[in-house]
């Protein structure tokens, strides 16, 4: 992620999916990945953590302490019944509004599965695309969820990108 000037600080959400419908071989891969890009940013790039799964919570909200994000991302564990992963991003973005002005987006690793979630694909595309936050997506390309992904990244003005080929958003 290349550095910005001050004005343009880069604020991150990234959520992880920890439900169990990820494969454990999957999780600990999205935590590497997530792990890369953390380790490769420039010093005006802040972080938070949403991690997910039938719960939806924040941990070191936009901090620029890679030792720090990196601790907490690595304490990460599988759990829960569900995946509230609408509620989840529709959270990411409400603490980026909070947060002020500059460039922000939410980046998810997720087989893109939602079970429980209190709004729909489309409430949440069309919520990020008018707060100006785009959504980013990480997941297999065998997804079944990942024309829902295209679209909601689409709307929102993020993209897919497939795990394991994410050169291009470093």
């Amino acid at each position: 992620i290349r550095s910005l000037t001050e004005e343009q600080s880069l604020k991150l959400v990234m959520g992880i999916d920890c439900s169990k419908s990820v494969s454990s071989s999957e999780f600990e891969s999205f935590k590497k990945e997530a792990e890369g890009i953390i380790l490769s940013a420039e010093k005006d790039v802040r972080f938070a953590l949403a991690p997910f799964h039938d719960k939806s919570f924040f941990e070191a909200a936009f901090t620029d302490n890679k030792d720090e994000i990196t601790d907490k991302l690595n304490s990460f564990n599988q759990k829960g019944k569900e995946t509230l992963l609408y509620n989840s991003i529709y959270d990411s973005i409400e603490l980026l509004l909070k947060n002020g002005k500059g460039r922000s987006a939410v980046i998810v690793w997720t087989d893109g599965k939602d079970e429980g979630s209190g709004i729909t694909a489309d409430d949440l595309a069309f919520f990020a695309r008018n707060s100006g936050i785009p959504i980013v997506f990480i997941t297999s390309e065998r997804s079944i969820n990942l024309k829902v992904m295209n679209r909601i990244s689409k709307i929102s003005g993020g993209s897919v990108y497939f795990k394991g080929k994410i050169e291009e958003l470093r």
